[in-house]
């Protein structure tokens, strides 16, 4: 076979390098034969053939190098610190209420919906808060806030994704408050985030009931010193029991709502509800820190001052001669304050979230 020396050739014929006699050309005469290479004539069947290698046993690679990547099933290059695939879309999501900020690409979900990935795997960050308790009623404790959980890095797969945000929790003024709606992000066949529980609710102070269980527990009533405990599982999964009634003595306050922060706080005398539980922050949404998930505060029979709610939308308790109950905030998982005998306005929990971000 004759000796053939331009790459071009080397290429549409198939030739080795050893038919070639490249191992006789020098480094240099190889160098220029790979700068700016012009490919003519039929090609044979493949052109360039390059050993499928899986990810886990990617070469260490410099800048500009390439190989192909049996598992993402394309061709990757290095850019100087990492492997990336060659002219292709990066992985999207479509759904909910998408913005930036700092290279961040944000979905937030206010209520249910669907979010679909393309081009993935993606890994994202995900906040998921349940939805908030209503208060007992009457000498009720706070609601406990929504089950918080938070995920860093969580590998998402392409496809459609089902977004529940929680309802929150309502009071009819008839005793228990109900338990907040759960919240979660959901694919079949799929790894799924750890569903946020909905916060349990507080109980009738006149009758034998205390605080419900739930994603953060209700807080304990006149009638009964049981708080409701914390069913948040997941290692990334946040929140706590209710708070514990004082006394049995005429001002009958109840016990704080759980947060996913902090517990329920006791009625700290005869004459205050006991505070809700704090919430935790997180700044998926904005990049800058906000408490969620905070637990609503007991109420009193006689006060003009009464338990605050925990910081992340818990609502503050009721009293006979003093202010109404007030609910959980909106989209923040709170749990709603405990109300008192002829309190009109009754406390409900606050609706859940959902916040998924990605690069």
């Amino acid at each position: 076979m004759s000796k053939v020396r331009d790459f071009a050739e080397i290429i549409s014929a198939g030739i080795t390098a050893s038919d070639a006699g490249l191992d006789n050309v020098t480094n240099e005469s190889k160098a220029t034969m790979f700068t700016s290479p012009t490919f003519t004539g039929t090609p044979v069947s493949p052109l360039l053939n390059l050993t499928p290698t899986t990810t886990a046993n990617a070469p260490a690679g410099v800048e500009g190098a390439i190989y192909y990547d049996s598992d993402e099933e394309n061709l990757m290059q290095h850019n100087g610190t990492k492997w990336a695939r060659v002219n292709t879309p990066p992985p999207s999501g479509l759904g909910g209420t998408q913005t930036t900020y700092s290279g961040y690409k944000v979905h937030t979900f206010l209520a249910d919906g669907t979010f679909t990935i393309s081009n993935g795997p993606m890994t994202a960050d995900i906040l998921i808060v349940a939805a908030g308790a209503a208060g007992g009623h009457p000498h009720g404790g706070g609601g406990g806030a929504g089950g918080m959980v938070v995920h860093s890095s969580f590998l998402l797969v392409d496809g459609v994704y089902t977004v529940t945000v929680g309802a929150g929790g309502t009071q009819a003024g008839s005793g228990w408050g109900t338990n907040g709606g759960n919240s979660s992000v959901i694919k079949s066949g799929a790894s799924n985030p750890t569903v946020a529980v909905g916060g349990g609710g507080s109980g009738n102070g006149d009758g034998a009931q205390g605080g419900a269980d739930g994603g953060s527990g209700g807080g304990a009533t006149y009638s009964t010193n049981t708080p409701g405990a914390s069913t948040q599982g997941g290692p990334d999964g946040f929140g706590n029991r209710g708070g514990y009634r004082n006394t049995t003595g005429a001002q009958w306050p109840g016990g704080g709502g759980g947060g996913a922060g902090a517990v329920g706080g006791d009625a700290p005398d005869t004459t205050h509800g006991g505070p809700g539980g704090d919430g935790k922050t997180n700044n998926f949404r904005t990049g800058s820190n906000v408490y969620y998930a905070g637990g609503g505060g007991g109420s009193v029979y006689s006060a003009s001052t009464t338990a605050s709610g925990g910081s992340g939308g818990g609502g503050t308790g009721g009293s006979q001669s003093g202010p109404q109950a007030t609910s959980g905030g909106t989209n923040t998982g709170g749990g709603g304050g405990g109300n008192e005998r002829f309190n009109t306005t009754y406390a409900s929990g606050g609706s859940g979230i959902v916040v998924i971000r990605y690069v």
